[in-house]
Formats: C-alpha cells, structure tokens, sequence
C-alpha cells in the first residue's frame, strides 16, 4: 500500500492553523493562528517524553506525518489532531517528486509541549 493511500484511508483528520499578525489597540503586533481547511494526515510515529522544566511537568510529544503532496501546509503552521496541538518543525518532499506523480507526499514533523 503506498503511503498516498494510507493518507487516505488511514489517515486523521486534522484542523490546520496559520500564523498571522494582527495589530492591536496600542499599534503592537500580535501573532494569532488562524484556521485553515481541515486536511487528512497519517500519524507514522509518536513519541514522548517527561521532564520537569522548574516546578512544572511537562510532556513532549513528536509526531511523523504525512500529507498529500501540493498540501498547503508550511513549516510554521499549528496542527491539530485529536486534540492535540502540534507545532509543524519541518517539511520536505522525499525523492524527486512533483505534482502528478502518484507518490508525491510530504513528510512533515511536529512536537508539542504539553503542562501536565
């Protein structure tokens, strides 16, 4: 099974955020995430880890996805999957594939981190 149809038909779906700038009363700019369409992806891999950072717990979990090549997704985006909020931290396109080849995919890596 190429992964194009695991996308499909095992993939999640996943709510996809874009950062934008927006100015606030006093001029200042703030970042917020916008939501974009929804999208599916398939959860290769996830792993966590916990530790403490001062006198809190906190969890990090990293996650291997993969989209539909053409996706509009970029390395700054935020995903959510079952409810779980990802930071997108990388994204590249295996091979040399371009749109129309039936294995053109992107594999994109996400962390998210978590107060316990």
């Amino acid at each position: 099974m190429s992964l194009s149809s695991l996308i499909q038909t095992r993939g999640l779906n996943a709510r996809v955020y874009r950062a934008t700038y927006k100015v606030d009363g006093v001029g200042t700019r703030k970042k917020t995430f916008v939501p974009r369409p929804n999208m599916k992806m398939y959860v290769a891999a996830r792993t966590s880890d916990e530790r403490w950072d001062g006198d809190r717990q906190v969890v990090v979990e990293l996650a291997t996805l993969y989209v539909d090549g053409g996706s509009d997704i970029v390395a700054t985006d935020r995903v959510e999957i079952e409810g779980i909020m990802f930071e997108v931290t990388g994204k590249r396109t295996p091979g040399h594939r371009k749109a129309g080849d039936r294995h053109f995919y992107h594999v994109l890596t996400a962390s998210s981190n978590a107060s316990l």
